[in-house]
């Protein structure tokens, strides 16, 4: 699974140059990926012009499949806005509708087993195929040039894997850094709530905290320097901050020393199954929440959050329903259970698929592009997120891909980076966002992006990366798909790219990952531009009164 924003750029720099800036307060940041930039001053999506323009027109319902780790389904909300199984009895343990799939009332649970259990942890990528290949390799090594001739794509992806999990001194000195940094962090961290006498803690709070000694105020400077150096976001608990900082860093640890020794199978740990191939495949569980949905939550909330129901916030379509598809564990996703999810998406229903993971190896590739040309014959659109680690995807890979394994184009497939604003951050162009114009179709919102999470208790924070900025065109294409349901998936995707905001194409912005380089805004991404809701359903509303104009000259 490609990290948070907030969590991979603490690895990746040790000073505050790079990260989000933020320059307004979070309760002015709420929601300003819905706003005008004519009428706002942000760039946003400018969606309360497109619910105007749509008004007086009629719309349906569309089902939306979210691909993640999990979705709250209590979440005040989301529950009425939950996609559910209408032939499905809940909870009677037997498969009502015949679809394979027993209690699949919120959809489905690849990750677990019949008995309750889930995967909730998994190992990186290209630890899991290092070690299925290291064999191989160790008894063929003294004659590679065999491997090369007879066994070439096996060769080159074991070259591949056992180049990557090279380890820098640098990357191991940064791991340190951040490692050391953050165990001081903590024992601050405890001193304050200690003397202060709370269970909770955040900088802002702290700010204004005049400690009453000097071992305490030490503490206060050393903690509020954490803060800042790792640009982490002041009003977020410190109970939330360490959580996601040190499981970020056990899975850092994990990649560092991967070679030293095999990967928990986690899987077979669980479902008993090597995720070999598809054939028969029948496993999991309806347990969809499996207390690990938080990011799920959050990007569900974007699409489809109840409207003017005075809680929380707006999503963007208020007629979509979500449909949630667990594939994502807390590491990264086999290719099995992505092409599964995909297809029980576009089985039972759904008309829009957001898929906001990713990875950069995908040893069974051809699962999940068979999967995707399943979804296109079906007529269903795929959003997907392009990642965060400030790559080209000119130059590197992410996976899905819309380059499919035959070297065809998925042409049901929009690929989404990040955009910022100048509200939050010195760039247009998220500094985080992965990019190329070959391969990035369109930027959407991505930071300081204020949603639901999933945490027992109704709540609402604030996140970073493509995965939010996925979620948002999935939204519009969810609005678009509900309001002129004549249109095919590829239209609807020829509405979205058609229409982006191209103001700042011939402008140049930050390199992703640099404060140096630059780069135009026509080679971020394809369409060279930002997505709008209104300019979206406008040219939606022409292209579906011109193939009605054709049907009736026929």
């Amino acid at each position: 699974m490609i990290l948070s924003r907030y969590i991979s750029v603490v690895l990746l720099i040790c000073c505050s140059e790079f990260g989000i800036a933020q320059r307004v307060s979070n309760e002015q940041l709420q929601g300003w990926h819905l706003r005008d930039k004519d009428k706002d001053g942000y760039i946003g999506v400018s969606l309360q012009k497109a619910l105007q323009y749509l008004e007086s027109k009629k719309s349906t319902t569309v089902v939306v499949a979210v691909l993640d780790g999990g979705i709250d389904t209590l979440h005040e909300d989301l529950i009425n806005k939950l996609w559910k199984n209408p032939k499905e009895i809940p909870d009677n343990g037997i498969d009502d509708d015949h679809n394979g799939y027993i209690d699949d009332v919120y959809g489905w649970n690849f990750l677990g087993n019949a008995k309750g259990e889930n995967i909730l942890k998994e190992s990186n990528e290209y630890a899991r195929v290092y070690h299925q290949l290291k064999n191989w390799y160790d008894l063929n090594k003294n004659d590679t040039n065999c491997l090369k001739t007879y066994y070439p794509e096996t060769y080159n992806l074991w070259v591949k894997v056992n180049s990557y999990l090279e380890i820098s001194a640098d990357e191991k000195m940064n791991y340190n850094i951040l490692k050391t940094s953050t165990d001081n962090a903590i024992k601050y961290e405890q001193l304050l709530k200690s003397e202060i006498g709370c269970d909770e803690l955040n900088a802002s709070v702290l700010e204004s905290y005049a400690p009453k000694s000097d071992k305490t105020k030490k503490a206060k400077i050393g903690f509020l320097n954490y803060i800042k150096i790792f640009e982490i976001d002041r009003e977020k608990n410190t109970s939330v901050i360490f959580s996601e900082v040190n499981s970020f860093l056990d899975k850092k640890k994990s990649f560092i020393f991967a070679k030293d020794s095999p990967v928990v199978n986690y899987r077979k740990m669980i479902i008993g199954d090597e995720a070999d191939g598809l054939s028969g495949k029948k496993y999991g569980n309806s347990n969809v929440m499996a207390s690990m949905c938080k990011h799920g939550t959050h990007v569900s909330g974007i699409i489809a959050a109840e409207r003017d129901n005075q809680l929380g916030i707006d999503g963007i379509c208020n007629d979509a329903k979500i449909m949630t598809v667990r594939v994502v564990p807390d590491g990264d996703e086999h290719d099995q259970d992505v092409a599964l999810g995909i297809r029980y998406a576009v089985n039972n229903g759904a008309r829009v698929i957001n898929m906001s993971f990713g990875k950069n190896i995908s040893p069974q590739k051809n699962l999940v592009d068979e999967a995707i040309m399943y979804a296109a014959e079906k007529d269903v659109l795929i959003i997907k997120a392009a990642g965060n680690e400030s790559m080209n995807l000119n130059q590197n890979n992410i996976y899905p891909s819309k380059k499919l394994y035959n070297n065809k184009i998925a042409e049901n497939i929009i690929t989404v980076g990040s955009s910022s604003d100048w509200n939050i951050d010195s760039s247009l162009v998220a500094a985080y966002t992965n990019y190329g114009s070959a391969h990035v179709d369109i930027l959407a919102p991505g930071s300081y992006i204020y949603s639901t999470i999933s945490s027992g208790n109704n709540s609402y924070g604030f996140e970073n990366g493509t995965s939010m900025s996925s979620p948002i065109v999935a939204g519009i294409a969810a609005l678009i798909r509900s309001y002129y349901p004549g249109l095919t998936a590829v239209e609807v995707k020829k509405c979205i790219l058609g229409s982006a905001d191209t103001t700042y194409i011939n402008e140049v912005f930050f390199t992703p990952g640099s404060r140096t380089e630059k780069i135009p805004m026509r080679e971020v991404c394809a369409t060279g531009g930002i997505v709008n809701a209104y300019h979206a359903v406008l040219l939606a509303n022409e292209l579906y009164l011109s193939k009605q104009r054709g049907i009736k000259k026929k």
